[in-house]
């Protein structure tokens, strides 16, 4: 089995009873900085231990990630245990899990020192974070045991709380035997989307399978105001990779739904898709439907970021979902999307791949993306070309996976 591997088992185990967001954890110096001369990239590479699950994960400013061999370990920020990383505005945040329940906000000064400018430390580890304002935050914390979603409003740069919200669960089911996963939250002016699947209580089975839903709420007060839903997909994203939901630059929502076994379902009812929320609505529009399966000869989408215009890049996993791997979040194709003609544009270059079930590691820049992929036991960084749909491949990464990838 090969690190990569290890490291998505992580999560596998997690499944088999060790909670993900249950074990020990350290931050190691978050405030150490390293001195480099002007380098814009910034990778997080994370590093299997002997034994355990704390696994270390080093951020480091490159000038160059598209030739060589990049080695960080021992280089950089260090940080043990288990870690999210999320990108906004000029600002990376890491959220930690397991028993390290702390965000960190990093930032990079004039000598592109990385440097930390504010953390705090939560009851239980967050969810996920995202931008709901020109000054706020939002976090959420969710997980299938709890009776209560719980939103924090914070302060950029600073991770200071400003109000704590919250939500019981029973305002969204009914049923005392399941439990709601996230799987993806965006703000749209006075309003929280947020999305999830339903799984049983007592393991990881996932009963509902026969809609897509997600709870609206108002913002900035984080009231419940309802659930949507439409029969005509399945369940909104998967098992922590935290994409469900994916926002326009106009406003619109467009929700991923998928049901793959690769992602955490134990059985799928209805097509993959993407549906659509249209900017000043709360209700899914009933005249759009991204039929991603019929766009692409029986492909699912899974992960996908925005890239404006109307542009997405996405995972399209390749396998028929009844031959999928559980848990295995592959077999993966790159590919480029564009929701408003609903054209799907398979990249050359990049080989078919596993993703290591979890964020989507990726950098988008105008007309480039980075990525990261393997080719064969190797990790590569791949450039990709979003106008002709190429991919140039770039330094070697050697790591047990990667992290983030930023600028």
């Amino acid at each position: 089995m090969n690190t990569v591997q290890k490291c998505y088992k992580l999560g596998l185990s997690a499944l088999m009873g060790l909670s993900l967001l249950s074990s020990c954890s350290k931050d190691k110096n978050p405030s150490n900085s390293t001195t480099t001369a002007p380098q814009p990239y910034l990778l997080t590479l994370a590093y299997a231990p002997a034994s355990g699950y704390d696994y270390s994960y080093f951020t480091v400013a490159y000038d160059d990630i598209m030739s060589g061999t990049i080695n960080a370990k021992g280089k950089g920020l260090e940080q043990v245990g288990y870690f999210d990383y999320t990108k906004i505005g000029n600002t990376l945040y890491s959220i930690g899990g397991l028993n390290d329940v702390k965000v960190t906000a990093l930032q990079l000064d004039a000598q592109n020192n990385i440097t930390e400018t504010g953390a705090a430390t939560f009851p239980q580890a967050l969810s996920d974070i995202v931008e709901a304002d020109n000054n706020n935050l939002l976090a959420v914390s969710m997980k299938k045991s709890n009776n209560m979603i719980t939103f924090y409003q914070i302060a950029k740069n600073s991770v200071s709380v400003s109000k704590t919200v919250n939500s019981p669960v029973s305002d969204i089911l009914k049923t005392a035997d399941q439990g709601l996963s996230y799987s993806g939250m965006a703000v749209v002016g006075d309003k929280v989307f947020l999305s999830y699947y339903i799984n049983n209580l007592s393991n990881f089975e996932t009963p509902e399978t026969d809609r897509a839903e997600l709870a609206v709420f108002s913002y900035p007060d984080l009231k419940f105001i309802k659930v949507i839903s439409d029969s005509r997909v399945g369940p909104i994203g998967g098992f922590n990779i935290k994409g469900g939901l994916v926002k326009d630059e106009s406003g619109n929502v467009y929700a991923i739904s998928h049901s793959n076994p690769a992602n955490g379902y134990s059985k799928f009812t209805k097509p993959a898709g993407i549906l659509k929320i249209a900017k000043g609505t709360t209700e899914f529009d009933p005249t759009y439907l991204f039929d991603i399966t019929v766009k692409t000869g029986g492909k699912t989408a899974t992960h996908i970021v925005n890239l404006g215009s109307g542009k997405a890049f996405a995972e399209l996993n390749i396998t028929d979902r009844a031959s999928q791997t559980a848990w295995s979040d592959g077999v993966l194709q790159s590919a480029i999307i564009n929701f408003n003609t609903q054209e799907v544009n398979v990249i050359n270059g990049i080989p078919n791949h596993n993703g290591d079930g979890r964020r989507l590691p990726i950098l988008a820049e105008t007309n480039s993306v980075f990525i990261q992929a393997k080719d064969g036991d190797k990790h590569y960084i791949y450039k990709v070309n979003t106008q002709d749909y190429t991919a140039q491949k770039g330094a070697v990464l050697e790591s047990s996976f990667v992290a983030g990838i930023f600028k």
